[in-house]
């Protein structure tokens, strides 16, 4: 099955496909990178349907974003590295006053490095 033009896509496969494109990956790398088969990342694009919504989840986590980033008509999504991502996810396990302790980290070494 031949993949619809990008500009006849679906707002969501459009957007998926932008988000793709912007790291350089194909379908396979994406279903690897989310954890889907390939087969079914083929079929959204062939079938321009929308996948279910923890295909979405999976997709979102491989991206970086959030679901609410990626739903935003906005598009303008930052690209997050492979060490912010890992930072992210080390900062998602920390309780909330660890995470305002952090902050309160980040922004004094921050101020610091300003004082120089």
């Amino acid at each position: 099955m031949a993949e619809i033009s990008k500009s006849k896509l679906n707002p969501v496969i459009r957007k998926i496909a932008t988000l793709r494109d912007d790291r350089g990956w194909n379908n396979n790398r994406l279903a690897v990178e989310s954890g889907l088969a390939p087969a079914t990342v083929l079929n959204w694009f062939a079938r321009n349907v929308v996948p279910k919504i923890n295909a979405l989840e999976n997709l979102c986590k491989a991206f970086g974003v959030s679901m609410q980033t990626f739903f935003e008509e906005d598009e303008d999504v930052t690209v997050l590295t492979d060490i912010q991502k890992r930072a992210l996810k080390e900062f998602d396990r920390l309780t909330q006053a660890e995470k305002e302790r952090f902050i309160a980290f980040v922004q004094e070494l921050n101020k610091s490095r300003r004082d120089y």
